[in-house]
C-alpha cells in the first residue's frame, strides 16, 4: 500500500520534475521568523467550535466579525494604527498592488504594507479567524522575505494587516 501511494504522488508531480526545493529550517535561526508571541493576543475569546460560532455562519459575516475582533483587540493591547499615522511608514506608492498598500522607507529600507486580509481569502481557502497568522506561513516558506507584525488598521474597505518586510 505504502508503494502505491507514492506511485500515485509521483504521476500526479511528474510534470513538476524541475522545481525548487521548499525548506524550513525550523531548528534553525529562521525559526524567529515564524514567532507568533507579537500576534497571541488576537487568540483570547475565540470560539471553541471549528468555523466559529452562529455570528460566523457566512463568509461575509465571518469577515465582518473577525474584522471587529481584530480591531477591537488592537486597540485594547496598543496594536491599533489609524489611518491618518500610516504616513510614518514612508512614502506611499501611487497605487495599491492588488491586497495592499504599499509604504515605502528608502532611508531604512524597509516595505511597510497595508493588507487587506480577506481580498483573496476564498482563493487561499482562509478562514476569517486564520488571516491573522497568514504571514507567519509566508515566513516559514520565504524565510528571506519574511514579514514583521506591526499592528492592525482600518481603511474604507474595512480592517488592514500591517506587516513590515
Amino acid at each position: 500500500m505504502k508503494r502505491y501511494g507514492r506511485t500515485i504522488i509521483d504521476a500526479i508531480f511528474k510534470k513538476r520534475a524541475k522545481r525548487f526545493e521548499i525548506c524550513a529550517e525550523l531548528e534553525s535561526e529562521s525559526q524567529a521568523d515564524s514567532d507568533r508571541s507579537n500576534i497571541g493576543v488576537f487568540e483570547t475569546g475565540l470560539s471553541a467550535e471549528q468555523y466559529g460560532n452562529y455570528e460566523q455562519s457566512t463568509g461575509v459575516a465571518a469577515q465582518e466579525a473577525e474584522s471587529r475582533c481584530l480591531v477591537s483587540v488592537a486597540k485594547a493591547h496598543g496594536l491599533y494604527v489609524p489611518k491618518e499615522k500610516w504616513a510614518v511608514f514612508g512614502e506611499r506608492k501611487k497605487l495599491p498592488s492588488g491586497e495592499s498598500i504599499v509604504y515605502l522607507d528608502a532611508e531604512e529600507q524597509v516595505i511597510t504594507k497595508i493588507r487587506n486580509p480577506f481580498a483573496k481569502a476564498a482563493i487561499k481557502h482562509l478562514h476569517a479567524q486564520d488571516v491573522i497568522y497568514e504571514h507567519l506561513i509566508h515566513n516559514i516558506l520565504f524565510p528571506s522575505t519574511r514579514y514583521e507584525f506591526r499592528g492592525i488598521g482600518e481603511d474604507v474597505d474595512g480592517v488592514r494587516i500591517i506587516l513590515g518586510q
